[in-house]
């Protein structure tokens, strides 16, 4: 990938236009105001723009992020020009959105990452993700990316991807680190798991499972001694129906008996009533009445007419006497069986033993078991762990030795890398040259530990130093993987004058040597002590100056890359 330009239609955004070899965004002092400055004009914001419209994250943390964030969502939209295989592509980004686009074709985020680890990154590095490849070619400013030689990704040291992404690119088998890696992990997450599952289980508990087992042998043993039989609900239910049905059948004997006792009576009544007709006429002499002979006839019809009636009211009581007679006799034919079947169920019941005593042995049965299973499934789970966590360490031991005997397998490879980076810092220390070692680590996630050191190197400025010559060396062994390089400014924070002027030096080494293409901000200070060095030729001086691809002045705001101020 090589960068042709970066802009916005936005037109007080200052455009730059990169040199196929060494591209500068200068900060330069025009005003005589000494309360004026170059630092703040946007030196640093250039190539944090490319890697924004590469699709890195904008931070959000601070009161100054959420100020960027809302100046770039209201700026317009930036283009990022490239060029890659001889094919160009023409990245546009509006801030205020979430999507990218690329020759006009819209992508969301995370197609866009995809499409760029596809399209730029080769597949010999097909385990790395284009972000990760630019962080390493192109430093950024803030975070902890100039704080540590691997620190590309801004990360802690002990960043497991951070240092898989630098043994890959120093040409180390990363297949036996990604396999250490899980391995690792499992061991992690194991131990955890055996730690919190341990935390469950005490001495006391395994000493209680012996005595919650006695318990639960005798609770069985004394829930059979209760001989509780199997059918007893089955008995319980029949006895339930029969006590139901006695008592219907009590109930009608009940109404049965009133009622013949009631028909009893209305038939005594009935039977103390005559009709005399004798006394019928009496009453009616007392009245001084006179029959005729045809009245006496008459009255004598009346009296058998009313004895008929008598006798027919008194024959239907006699025959519904009889008849709930028996009725009274068949209901209790039918309720002495049943109450005696019953009386013996509820006997035979009572005699098998206190169903609720047996019903509170099951409850702590049940309880008890519950107790055991909870405590031998914590052990066993245990167990199951350790057997897991056992073979993972097995597994861990054999990659640990296979690392070993691959890092003896490539004893010249790592001289050679070794070789090359003394070889660059020698640029700047003579003889006096550093090294990078790589090491077994003791048991890291990372399996390598990486040693990249020059004498001093807890200096920041010879910090400063070894990092440069570290990305120098990452650039030489992958020359193809990306095609450019870039440093913040910062990087010159502490140097020598001398090794300022050093490092352009070695820079356009490697332009004219490897066609590198090369971008970097510098301030006023640090170009005015790299032109005057007399480390570097009158040529390369010149080159130097020729290489300025913007000027940004501290004069006003118009002058800076944005043409405005802002946060």
């Amino acid at each position: 990938m090589i960068l042709l330009k970066l802009s916005s239609d936005n037109e007080n955004f200052k455009t730059i236009k990169f040199n196929t070899g060494l591209s500068i965004v200068a900060g330069l002092q025009k005003s005589k105001d000494n309360k004026k400055s170059y630092n703040g004009v946007g030196k640093s914001s250039g190539l944090n723009l490319i890697h924004w419209i590469l699709g890195a994250k904008i931070n959000n943390k601070t009161a100054r992020d959420k100020k960027v964030n809302d100046f770039l969502k209201s700026y317009g939209n930036f283009y990022l020009k490239v060029r890659h295989k001889g094919c160009d592509f023409l990245i546009m980004k509006n801030f205020s959105h979430s999507e990218f686009y690329v020759n006009d074709k819209k992508y969301s985020a995370k197609d866009y990452a995809t499409f760029l680890t596809e399209t730029f990154i080769d597949n010999s590095f097909s385990s790395l993700s284009f972000r990760s490849v630019i962080n390493c070619f192109a430093r950024r400013y803030g975070e902890k990316y100039y704080s540590e030689a691997y620190g590309q990704q801004g990360q802690p040291n002990s960043d497991y991807k951070q240092r898989f992404i630098n043994l890959a690119l120093l040409g180390i088998d990363t297949s036996i680190v990604n396999r250490k890696h899980l391995v690792k992990k499992n061991i992690d997450k194991l131990t955890k798991s055996k730690s919190a599952i341990d935390s469950l289980i005490s001495q006391d508990d395994i000493h209680l499972l012996k005595d919650l087992k006695e318990e639960l042998r005798e609770l069985k043993i004394l829930r059979e001694e209760l001989e509780i039989a199997v059918a007893y609900d089955n008995e319980k239910e029949i006895a339930d129906k029969l006590t139901f049905n006695i008592n219907l059948m009590r109930d009608k004997l009940y109404e049965y008996r009133k009622s013949l006792q009631r028909k009893n009576t209305l038939l005594s009544q009935i039977g103390d009533v005559d009709v005399d007709i004798e006394q019928l006429k009496s009453v009616y002499e007392e009245a001084n009445l006179l029959f005729s002979n045809d009245v006496n006839v008459g009255l004598k019809d009346a009296c058998d007419f009313h004895r008929k009636l008598i006798s027919n009211r008194t024959n239907r009581l006699a025959k519904d006497i009889g008849d709930l007679s028996d009725e009274i006799v068949k209901v209790k034919n039918d309720l002495e069986p049943a109450e005696k079947k019953r009386d013996i169920l509820l006997k035979n019941l009572s005699a098998k033993g206190a169903f609720d005593e047996y019903d509170a042995v099951s409850s702590q049965i049940l309880l008890k078991s519950d107790e055991v299973s909870k405590i031998e499934s914590n052990l066993r789970f245990s167990k199951s762990i350790e057997a897991e966590l056992s073979k993972e360490k097995l597994t861990n031991a054999a990659i640990h030795n296979e690392a070993l005997g691959y890092l003896n397998s490539i004893t010249e490879s790592l001289e050679e890398i070794d070789d090359k980076f003394r070889r660059i810092v020698r640029s700047f220390y003579g003889s006096n040259t550093g090294s990078v070692n790589l090491t077994l680590s003791k048991d890291a996630q990372y399996l390598y530990d990486l040693d990249i050191h020059i004498p001093k190197d807890s200096s920041q400025g010879v910090n400063e130093v070894r990092i440069f010559c570290y990305d120098m060396l990452l650039y030489e062994m992958n020359k193809s993987i990306l095609g450019f390089m870039a440093h913040d400014g910062c990087i010159f924070s502490e140097l020598d004058p001398r090794h300022k002027a050093r490092m352009f030096k070695v820079v356009l080494e490697y332009i004219n040597d490897f066609g590198l293409q090369y971008f970097i901000n510098i301030g006023q200070s640090s170009l005015d002590e790299v032109l005057s060095s007399d480390v570097l030729t009158i040529s390369e001086k010149e080159e130097i100056r020729q290489s300025i691809a913007l000027e940004l002045l501290d004069e006003s705001p118009e002058t800076w890359l944005f043409g405005t101020q802002f946060g």
